[in-house]
């Protein structure tokens, strides 16, 4: 048990002084400390409290009995304050997302994100009044099947509107990883439950395709979207487009590139 607490200890350090000060260098080094320092981030409330929990077992069950386990417990207590640094450091975005939505505050009556989402993560695709169809085949190129995910309320639209308003996420992965099943899930069954449609859209990936080939295989999705606006009840002429890191990029460049028939060939 001393040396299993020595390793939480000595694990837990390096990740959360990563996740405060990144690790640079090569593509191994780099890969390990941007998913480690992701992952330590986004999650450092539970690492916190998972860590004090195994912690606290270890102790019990005697890891305290040799000086490895002395060091652990000591460098375990150095990680818990790293971790309180971080967690209290990046609850300063609140501030920031508050004063830039200022003008976009929902009405009262809007659903509120779960918070039994936040504290439980894996829950994300359990969303009341959301109905998920995976899978759907919206292009064929170059022998890849390219599909979408569609996300909507399963409420009838209300009375007095004709069309749902659409939302179209796009997953990033630096052009190279990725899928539709991994991003913008939380954001996709928060707006469905309050009455849009979201289409969360898969396009080719390098290094088997290059530029401007994934701008045009969501520039397809998006056509598709349009194209079939009234089997899923929504406004073809609403239709917003939304993405993270390459998918924020790719955001951009369909907002930039709208109509352009060199991006657009035979559609």
């Amino acid at each position: 048990m001393s040396w299993l607490l020595l390793l939480l200890g000595v694990v837990g350090v390096v990740h959360a002084a990563n996740a405060l000060a990144p690790r640079k260098g090569p593509t191994l080094v780099f890969a390990w400390s941007f998913m480690a320092s992701w992952i330590t981030i986004e999650l450092v409330w539970h690492h916190l409290f998972l860590g004090a929990l195994a912690t606290g077992l270890l102790v019990y069950f005697g890891a305290l009995d040799e000086p490895a386990g002395v060091l652990g417990l000591v460098l375990m207590a150095i990680t818990g304050v790293l971790l309180l640094v971080i967690g209290f450091s990046t609850g300063k975005t609140r501030v920031t997302m508050h004063g830039a939505l200022v003008d976009l505050e929902p009405e009262p009556s809007a659903p509120r994100y779960p918070r039994s989402h936040v504290v439980l993560p894996f829950l994300v695709n359990q969303r009341k009044g959301v109905r998920r169809l995976r899978n759907i085949e919206f292009a064929r190129l170059g022998g890849r099947h390219l599909r979408l995910d569609v996300t909507r309320p399963t409420a009838p639209v209300p009375a007095g509107r004709a069309r749902r308003p659409a939302l179209m996420q796009i997953h990033g992965g630096g052009w190279v990883i990725g899928d539709k099943r991994e991003q913008g899930l939380p954001l996709l069954n928060h707006m469905a439950a309050q009455g849009w449609v979201g289409f969360n859209v898969n396009y080719r990936l390098s290094p088997g395709v290059a530029f401007p080939d994934h701008l045009i295989d969501l520039k397809r999705g998006l056509a598709w979207i349009k194209e079939h606006a009234d089997e899923y009840g929504i406004d073809p002429d609403f239709v917003c487009v939304t993405g993270g890191s390459a998918g924020g990029h790719l955001t951009a460049l369909m907002g930039l590139t709208a109509n352009d028939p060199a991006y657009q060939p035979g559609f």
